[in-house]
């Protein structure tokens, strides 16, 4: 039998926790700032951090890419800037997806880890499982 969970210990690492892009120590700064004020406006932002408008917007763009804000072109006191909203995440899940998953019902589970004479990378179960999903994702697409 295949494995296909080849490097699934790398995704197990951190099961349970979302996924967060790594930032900068004045992007974290930033992304707080606009965390409590629920909003703030570009030219604000870098006049509070204490950085260019050049480094502001660069900082803005940055979590943007990151998926953490989004920026909404607004004109303030006649001059263009960006309005920075905090994105809300939203996880769409449903049990219908996972409900199969042989990992619920295993008598090892408490034993399970990457690197462990049992893990996920070595599970025949799991890896069955995972088959059987991929081949109903190929066949509906």
């Amino acid at each position: 039998m295949r494995n296909i969970c080849k490097g699934w210990g790398e995704i197990y690492k951190g099961w349970g926790r979302v996924a967060t892009p790594s930032l900068s120590e004045i992007e974290e700064k930033a992304l707080k700032m606009v965390k409590e004020a629920g909003e703030a406006l570009q030219c604000d932002l870098w006049k509070a951090l204490n950085v260019s408008s050049r480094e502001g917007s660069r900082i803005t763009l940055r979590l943007e890419r990151k998926g953490l804000v989004k920026r909404e072109p607004v004109v303030y006191n006649k001059r263009k800037t960006y309005r920075i909203v905090l994105v809300q995440r939203t996880f769409k899940v449903n049990i219908d997806d996972i409900v199969g998953c042989p990992c619920f019902s295993c008598p090892d589970i408490e034993r399970c880890a990457p690197g462990q004479p049992i893990s996920p990378g070595r599970c025949p179960a799991l890896t069955k499982w995972l088959e059987a999903e991929a081949s109903t994702l190929e066949e509906a697409a």
